[in-house]
């Protein structure tokens, strides 16, 4: 090694153990610390290759460079740039902002490092329901590295508190503003598995068939007898856990409220799409009109179940990519049934803000159960659970103790108001809203129901 870069080697090296020092709350001796520009220079190469290479090893082998992630972390760098300058001329330091900046990119290193290291042991130990906030993570970073700018301060000659501090805050300020006002996005982006191409025209042109295929293997209803026929829709594809949540509900269902061959699925998701009709509104109101035709409608109650994301204006959303089916509202559900001629009518909403489906939905001969109120949100549909919140509590849990589908919903409502207390969530207030009519054609249907039960049927 020849002399210059030797004694480059031997200031990458002080400043490192310098910068590492100030990070870690011990003071480094000023003369330690190199600022010339040869310096500077080597530690600004040194400091982008790390951040290169932390941000490609977070992103994955197979991961893509973005442009665009370059241009914010230049934006960034930058801004730190510019309030570097800024707070070494608030304290007469301009000189030394070379130094300063030198020892700054060093202990950002161990930083970095304690500081994600705790907040990945924290979320990790805290599960789903993590105390600790990123937001206030951060905050607390940012106070660490305007504490190190101030003390490096401190080391400089000459330099009073008074002006340290107004310094420090100017730095601070330039933190935050990288921290939470400029835009973020990585260096390196995983590519997306290619969308499997959807033939559109084909799927919509088996929609009558698949339809017909389910109208037709449902029961007739017995005469004198109340049956209940089941519609469970899931229109939202992009998370499984609809999916799931729909075919578990209508097993439960045929075994607990005997309703076998009186179930019908629609359902938007990739695995079904050739075998289920699609949820959309269309094969809604086909189905019910169907169902209006199939029953008696004096005595007979159609039992539809959605279960999707919801809006506070009694919507639910609908998704399928390269499908784009349109969202599902309250008033066109409220039609729909209305067309069909079906009286007795129960109505199961699993969604945000399913509460607001209240006031297009009730009817004297309604019985409405929502998810949540219509200012609230309900919690559960993560890609990789079996059910919402609301779901599990209802079909899995409350109709197992219980055919009343009221008393299921009331136990549901408790079940979920101690699980939301548990975890610290806003209470989703789960809503139950009963028709002046609807209770006597329930009471008969779930007398005629304990009559087969106990016949062992």
């Amino acid at each position: 090694m020849n002399a210059p870069a030797g004694h480059l080697a031997g200031e990458l090296a002080a400043n490192f153990a310098a910068g590492w020092r100030l990070a870690l709350g011990r003071r480094p001796r000023l003369s330690a610390i190199h600022g010339t520009p040869r310096a500077l220079l080597a530690t600004l190469v040194a400091y982008w290759l790390l951040v290169v290479l932390a941000a490609k090893l977070d992103a994955g082998a197979t991961s893509h460079f973005w442009i665009w992630g370059l241009a914010t972390e230049l934006a960034c760098f930058q801004t730190w740039l510019l309030a570097l300058v800024v707070a070494s001329w608030a304290a007469r330091a301009l000189h030394d902002a070379a130094r300063l900046g030198v020892v700054l990119l060093n202990a950002a290193l161990p930083v970095a490092l304690i500081s994600g290291g705790s907040a990945h042991v924290a979320a990790a130990l805290a599960g789903s329901a993590a105390a600790v906030h990123d937001d206030l993570w951060r905050t607390a970073t940012l106070a660490w590295l305007a504490l190190i700018f101030l003390r490096a301060l401190m080391m400089l000659p000459r330099t009073p508190w008074p002006r340290a501090l107004a310094a420090a805050g100017s730095y601070a300020g330039g933190l935050a503003a990288i921290a939470f006002v400029l835009p973020q996005a990585a260096l390196f982006y995983r590519p997306q598995p290619a969308t499997p191409t959807i033939d559109v025209e084909g799927v919509y042109y088996h929609q009558a068939g698949l339809l017909d295929a389910a109208l037709a293997g449902l029961a007739a209803p017995v005469p004198g007898r109340v049956d209940v026929y089941f519609l469970a829709v899931a229109p939202y594809a992009g998370q499984d856990v609809f999916l799931r949540e729909v075919r578990a509900a209508r097993s439960i269902v045929e075994h607990r409220l005997g309703l076998h061959d009186h179930t019908l699925l629609l359902v938007n998701h990739p695995e079904t799409r050739d075998t289920l009709p699609l949820a959309n509104l269309p094969n809604l109101s086909r189905a019910l009109a169907r169902l209006g035709q199939v029953i008696d409608r004096d005595e007979d109650m159609v039992f539809v179940y959605l279960t999707s994301h919801g809006d506070d204006d009694a919507t639910l959303a609908a998704d399928f990519a390269g499908i784009a089916p349109n969202d599902i509202h309250g008033d066109d559900l409220r039609a729909a049934l209305d067309a069909a001629g079906i009286r007795w009518r129960v109505v199961v909403i699993s969604a945000c803000y399913s509460g607001s489906f209240v006031a297009p939905l009730r009817s004297p001969d309604t019985l409405l159960i929502t998810a949540a109120a219509a200012d609230r949100s309900s919690f559960g549909c993560s890609h990789e659970n079996a059910w919402t919140y609301f779901g599990e509590a209802f079909f899995a849990d409350a109709l197992g103790r219980t055919t009343d589908l009221a008393a299921a919903a009331e136990l549901a409502r408790s079940a979920i108001a101690a699980r939301e207390a548990r975890e610290g969530l806003e209470a989703s207030q789960p809503q139950i809203v009963s028709g002046t009519r609807i209770g006597a054609q329930l009471a008969r249907w779930q007398e005629e129901l304990g009559t087969e039960h106990a016949r062992g049927r």
